[in-house]
């Protein structure tokens, strides 16, 4: 770099794709000529090359960005994507609690069904009920229990709760 600036050169342009230590000592380098030292990477050093092979004299409008810029950009992506997966994590947390939460009202609701039904069948089975044969003849009084219930409820001529007496027809 030294010698092209001594030999006239407005600035030097070095291709560093293979070599990425040598960016950083060009940049060292460059800061002290006083005149422009570019790294090209990739891309951007093919496409400058053949434009320099094909004309003697090329016109080049430079814009610069420090690497020190660069990498606090690339900083910032990372510190922005890390946010972003806080913000998404934290997001499905609130999610499957609100589902799980749905989830055991519902159950809770179902089971308070459940057991009011289960607590008016007992109910029912423990009342007193009267079995007839004929009209107006009492032929048994006992108590129901809970296994006889559904027994007892599917026969016609038995009645749970009985406020009048028991007629036919």
């Amino acid at each position: 770099a030294k010698i092209a600036i001594q030999r006239g050169a407005t600035a030097v342009m070095f291709d560093v794709t293979d070599n990425m230590a040598a960016m950083d000592e060009l940049t060292e380098i460059g800061s002290s000529l006083g005149r422009p030292v570019l790294t090209l990477q990739g891309s951007d050093a093919m496409e400058l090359k053949t434009i320099m092979s094909r004309q003697a004299e090329v016109n080049i409008r430079i814009f610069h960005i420090p690497p020190v810029q660069q990498a606090e950009s690339a900083e910032i992506n990372k510190k922005e994507y890390f946010g972003m997966g806080i913000f998404v994590a934290v997001f499905l947390l609130f999610c499957v609690i609100c589902v799980f939460v749905m989830l055991k009202l519902k159950w809770r609701h179902r089971e308070s069904q459940l057991s009011l039904g289960n607590i008016t069948k007992r109910a029912i089975a423990k009342l007193e009920t009267r079995k007839y044969q004929t009209p107006g003849h009492i032929t048994q009084q006992f108590q129901v229990h809970s296994s006889d219930a559904s027994m007892q409820s599917s026969i016609s001529e038995s009645c749970a709760i009985c406020l009048e007496g028991y007629k036919m027809g």
